[in-house]
């Protein structure tokens, strides 16, 4: 197990690599100058060349990759164009709320797609399968934005059930924490459990025409067992790889439940730095979400050995 995870790191390297160059590319070739928006509007041209110096952005596009990523590799995010305070203390205090979100959307996801694919899955064409799919469908359909600015019309505004914007620290009361997380949680829910439950509903209905399920059914074995130890066990491997490829998209940000909630995390804070150019937030946190995608990519890789044992002596 080890052996395969240190491969699966090592494999990670030039993907990082790559990505590194094409964010540091990108960021180069988008419109905008930053030393242009922080010197001002009535900054001159020698005040604008000054300021690009300070910045280091008057050195060739190979010189500036290469003095990034070695301060990379030492741990160094480098400092914010615009306020000047460490990359590394910036998203030291955006990562946590960010975290918190994405699981806790991926936990929710998870609990509504996988019970209602299973239910689904398992009563084929029913009214409760066409009733969820529709409902499903629907999910999809909705821009993320307008259910989260839905249920802060419903749930914060009208009833004042729920705290409309703004996070709750745990440490500050449990309680107000949860509040304060329901929304945003229930919007990234709205959005991803359909995901995961047409993945686990498709995957079921597939895995019930196996053989040796209908060699399950041919034992004598309850209706229970089966569906336990021989469908729904099986069915899950797409289900994982769904739930990696929403992680990694949690973790990268999202950005519009953030804004919409008035949420203090990553997604916000590259949408601010997009606005000022602020090239070193955005590399780092784009990086970051990339670096988030890998790791999500691994952990799916271990829970296919757990969840097959042929893969798993596969990965050995």
């Amino acid at each position: 197990m080890f052996g395969f995870i240190l491969k699966r790191l090592l494999q990670a390297i030039p993907v990082l690599l790559i990505t590194s160059l094409l964010i540091f590319v990108g960021m180069r070739l988008s419109p905008g100058d930053p030393a242009t928006m922080l010197a001002g509007n009535d900054a001159t041209a020698e005040t604008i060349a000054a300021v690009r110096s300070r910045l280091g952005l008057d050195e060739s596009y190979a010189t500036q990759y290469v003095k990034w990523l070695g301060a990379l590799l030492m741990g160094d995010l480098g400092r914010s164009m615009v306020s000047g305070l460490p990359v590394s203390r910036i998203m030291g205090e955006r990562i946590a709320p960010t975290l918190e979100l994405a699981f806790g959307g991926l936990l929710a996801s998870l609990v509504l797609g996988g019970l209602l694919g299973t239910l689904a899955g398992l009563r084929p064409d029913s009214l409760f399968d066409r009733l969820i799919s529709a409902v499903a469908a629907l999910g999809l359909a909705a821009p993320m934005f307008w259910t989260g600015m839905l249920l802060v019309a419903v749930f914060g505004v009208s009833l004042k059930w729920l705290p409309p914007a703004g996070r709750v620290p745990f440490s500050q009361g449990v309680g107000g924490a949860l509040a304060s997380l329901a929304m945003p949680v229930a919007t990234l829910a709205i959005a991803n459990a359909p995901v995961i439950m047409r993945f686990l509903r498709d995957s079921i209905q597939e895995t019930r025409r196996a053989e040796y399920v209908r060699a399950a059914h041919a034992k004598g074995l309850s209706r229970t067992v089966v569906a336990r130890d021989y469908i729904v066990r099986n069915s899950l491997i797409p289900t994982v790889t769904a739930s990696g490829i929403l992680l990694g998209n949690l973790i990268g940000g999202a950005a519009l439940v953030e804004i919409v909630f008035s949420w203090p995390g990553m997604g916000s804070l590259l949408v601010s730095a997009m606005g000022n150019r602020d090239y070193s937030v955005i590399q780092a946190v784009l990086l970051i979400a990339v670096f988030g995608f890998v790791f999500a990519n691994l952990v799916v890789d271990l829970l296919y050995g757990l969840l097959n044992p042929r893969i798993r002596h596969a990965q050995h």
